[in-house]
């Protein structure tokens, strides 16, 4: 019943709520949306940092940490939006808040944002993994950077399940995933399935080009994911785009555990964050 529902019905999977910090009376409400591979808990150390005064929240994407992972699904940024949109009614957050994306996260926020704008106050992404690939038949020698990533990127979607085991192995031990995320086979499928349908396949940073309400762009100057020239065009054609570069790499770790909270605090217009 539940299942023909959500699948051929079109009734969008609930999140599971990792967190929620609800004030009586919250200052600004902030929504976090985590990366690829990981789950809500990745924000746990950001979220102690912010005033007791704002209201935090955390999901789990739908395929990651406790949230449904139906192997129907084709986890695009499409399907994590509309979910992400009924997840918020369902835990009472209304108006515009501060949506909050780190890589894979930041792209489901642009989705959600592009369809919902009146709700977002502003959008803070954290290395978004902004690609633009070239046409199949493009000549080797006009490919573009981009393209390399999608090979790298769909050699990881063809692998047998032992050797991508054993490359999710090596990215638990390098702390590039969650252990608790990718344990078992229903979590490497929907892992396998958001690679192929959100970060091969995307829009995203021509609709980020568009999007009407601030965008505050922070990314880490050693990350090797994210492409600079992508943000500098983002900020070069939309005016209200800032970038904010700082000495990090992809995963919200070290100068992103500072830096973060300082920019959700200014975006909800509060003096600090004490």
């Amino acid at each position: 019943m539940f299942e023909f529902l959500h699948r051929y019905a079109g009734l969008p999977q609930l999140m599971s709520l990792h967190s929620d910090n609800r004030p009586t009376v919250p200052a600004a409400t902030v929504v976090f949306l985590h990366g690829i591979g990981v789950s809500g808990v990745a924000w746990r150390k950001v979220v102690a940092q912010l005033p007791s005064t704002m209201r935090a929240v955390t999901f789990d994407l739908i395929g990651f940490g406790d949230s449904p992972k139906p192997v129907w699904a084709k986890y695009d940024v499409a399907m994590q939006a509309r979910s992400l949109r009924r997840s918020l009614r369902k835990n009472g957050v209304y108006g515009p808040v501060i949506l909050v994306g780190h890589s894979l996260g930041s792209l489901v926020a642009i989705e959600y944002t592009k369809h919902h704008t009146r709700d977002v106050q502003e959008l803070i992404l954290c290395s978004p993994p902004f690609y633009e690939y070239s046409d199949m038949d493009a000549p080797v020698l006009k490919r573009k950077v981009d393209d390399y990533f999608k090979q790298a990127y769909g050699t990881v979607t063809r692998m047998d399940r032992e050797r991508l085991g054993k490359l999710v192995a090596f990215a638990v031990k390098s702390h590039m995933l969650d252990a608790d995320t990718v344990k078992n086979e229903e979590m490497l499928a929907a892992y396998v399935q958001t690679v192929e349908s959100s970060i091969l396949q995307q829009s995203s940073l021509a609709d980020a080009i568009h999007i009407t309400v601030p965008i505050r762009v922070v990314i880490g100057v050693f990350d090797p994911i994210v492409l600079t020239r992508h943000v500098n065009r983002l900020k070069k054609e939309n005016p209200r785009v800032s970038v904010k570069r700082i000495a990090a790499g992809h995963d919200i770790r070290g100068a992103y555990l500072s830096e973060i909270p300082l920019q959700v605090v200014s975006a909800a217009g509060l003096d600090n964050i004490t």
